[in-house]
């Protein structure tokens, strides 16, 4: 089982992530996102008269508020570009309750000169399970607010007896990952690691029967993922009931998780896809993670 809980959280919950937090791309550290801020929902109220009450309050740069106007092109904005929510899951293995895992957007910082959503996620078991497997993972990535493309991830993997820390700087220019050991790997044009390519498939509008083809770059591999979007279907969960988009990913290269199995994942089906159920049958056995709380949620975001 070592090396398993992170990736598969990974690939099931890290879209999560998606909601934004603006900030001065000259500063050190993020704005502080205690109080939430949603950016307007409709055409209507997203105005110049909004961006300049913004700016000020938040005090940003120039150079951000350009950022903005471009992210203002951005299909489906109203869930990529919401301010300071968190999303926390329930992980069961079968019937027993496992752990919980949070996705968070810590805000947007600078990476070699380059604005990026900086997005953490965290997966711990619970004293039950801890008492004979004992987690606690750790996976951040920094995406390029542009192009949503990964320029540096890291993990840092406790699960049993397994330890397992690794580093990447993704040069998409290049088309090249560097490793923190050394390791240089030549990846494909636009690669994604596991969390920015589920950000991609949020931007879609998710429709049955269509697919979406991502490439990928994870431990030292290259490899196409495909989403199948399966049907519709309401859900409920602890945080609610929804309507949602069932979505399967086939991932070509199963060693990502070093098992064989199958993946569904139900977004809400609206503009903010939002992951609020996830299902897995796998060789080591059963995972689902379930949503249980959105923290922070701006007005007007319940489900």
């Amino acid at each position: 089982m070592r090396g398993i809980i992170t990736p598969l959280i990974a690939v099931l919950l890290l879209s999560a992530a998606a909601p934004a937090l603006i900030a001065d791309e000259h500063a050190s550290r993020p704005v502080d996102a205690d109080e939430p801020l949603g950016l307007p929902l409709d055409d209507e109220s997203f105005n110049d008269e909004w961006f300049r009450q913004s700016i000020d309050r938040l005090q940003i740069s120039p150079q951000t508020k350009e950022l903005l106007d471009f992210l203002k092109t951005i299909p489906n904005r109203d869930h990529v570009l919401n301010f300071g929510e968190s999303l926390v899951y329930s992980v069961r293995y079968g019937p027993l309750r496992a752990g919980e895992t949070v996705i968070t957007l810590t805000g947007v910082e600078v990476v070699d000169g380059d604005s990026c959503y900086h997005v953490v996620a965290t997966a711990e078991t619970n004293d039950f399970v801890s008492a004979f497997f004992h987690v606690r993972d750790r996976m951040e990535s920094y995406l390029d607010i542009k192009t949503l493309l990964p320029l540096y991830n890291e993990k840092t993997l406790l699960e049993g007896d397994y330890q397992n820390n690794q580093a990447i700087d993704f040069d998409q220019k290049n088309h090249i990952a560097f490793y923190d050991d050394g390791g240089v790997f030549d990846m494909q044009p636009n690669s994604h690691d596991v969390l920015s390519s589920f950000i991609n498939l949020r931007m879609h509008d998710l429709i049955p029967g269509m697919s979406y083809d991502l490439e990928n770059h994870v431990d030292r591999k290259n490899y196409p993922i495909r989403f199948n979007v399966i049907r519709r279907e309401r859900v409920k969960v602890p945080a609610g009931e929804y309507e949602c988009v069932v979505v399967q990913p086939i991932i070509r290269t199963p060693k990502l998780f070093q098992h064989k199995g199958k993946i569904w994942i139900w977004l809400t089906d609206d503009k903010r896809k939002i992951p609020v159920q996830m299902k897995s049958e796998l060789v080591v056995g059963a995972f689902s993670i379930v949503l249980t709380e959105i923290k922070n949620q701006s007005p007007g975001e319940s489900g």
